[in-house]
């Protein structure tokens, strides 16, 4: 191949070279695609707990005269625990189940209108279980709710006798809660709640004991009918499952 035919190939290879190099630089460019917007999965179970006020109001009887009555009215600290199990559907809506223990903290007092001294209150708890629904709102983050179901509470009951003696009962009572509140997704798998409840529970009848001999005193049994409301704060973890949930904000 003689000199003149290889200079010939090397431009040429060049020239091809540029040429590609342009057409290139020609092309439009695409841009990065858009990060998707984050999801949040309520779906799950969880466990909580948290702190709150009780503002707890029952009244008495006493079933045989001499006729008295009494009331307690006072707010007290309370401390909880929870689990529970949610599902969301539909892109935005929430159902769920909660069981609650609620640790009352504090003792009330009052005096009864025929001059004796009573102290108690909710003994130590409040247990509850039952529904929330809720729907998925602001970006995913927040959830409004109502909710609903069974509760269960223990009064105990200490009447300080004129005598220096006192005479005590304990009583459970039945009940429902409805109520309502705010979850808030403050990071991956954890959850920020406000919630307020109402509690009204069933009468029952007491028959105190002695306290000294704790032989009963059918002649001073009383009836008891409580009720509650309640204000609570308190943080969760979500072990949420299943894949992405599809919601519109």
């Amino acid at each position: 191949m003689g000199a003149s035919m290889k200079k010939l190939l090397v431009t040429a290879a060049l020239l091809a070279c540029a040429t590609g190099v342009a057409g290139a630089a020609d092309l439009p460019v695409k841009a990065a695609p858009a990060p998707a917007p984050e999801v949040y999965n309520w779906t799950g179970v969880y466990v909580g707990g948290g702190l709150g006020y009780v503002w707890e109001d029952y009244t008495g009887n006493f079933v045989n005269p001499p006729p008295g009555s009494w009331e307690i009215n006072q707010a007290v600290a309370l401390a909880f625990a929870k689990a529970g199990a949610q599902y969301q559907f539909g892109g935005n809506f929430v159902l769920g189940v909660e069981g609650q223990f609620a640790a009352i903290i504090g003792n009330n007092s009052a005096i009864d209108n025929v001059g004796l001294n009573m102290t108690g209150g909710f003994a130590n708890n409040i247990s509850s279980v039952g529904g929330r629904a809720g729907f998925v709102c602001c970006w995913g983050r927040l959830m409004p709710f109502v909710s609903g179901g069974y509760a269960t509470t223990r009064v105990d009951n200490v009447f300080n006798l004129p005598s220096g003696q006192f005479e005590s009962a304990r009583t459970n009572h039945d009940g429902a809660y409805v109520g309502g509140g705010f979850d808030w997704y403050a990071m991956p798998h954890v959850l920020f709640t406000i919630e307020y409840r109402h509690y009204e529970f069933d009468s029952q009848n007491a028959t105190p004991t002695n306290g000294s001999t704790g032989a009963p005193v059918p002649a001073d049994s009383w009836t008891i009918k409580p009720k509650a409301d309640t204000v609570t704060v308190g943080l969760a973890w979500l072990f949420d499952w299943g894949g992405p949930v599809v919601a519109k904000y």
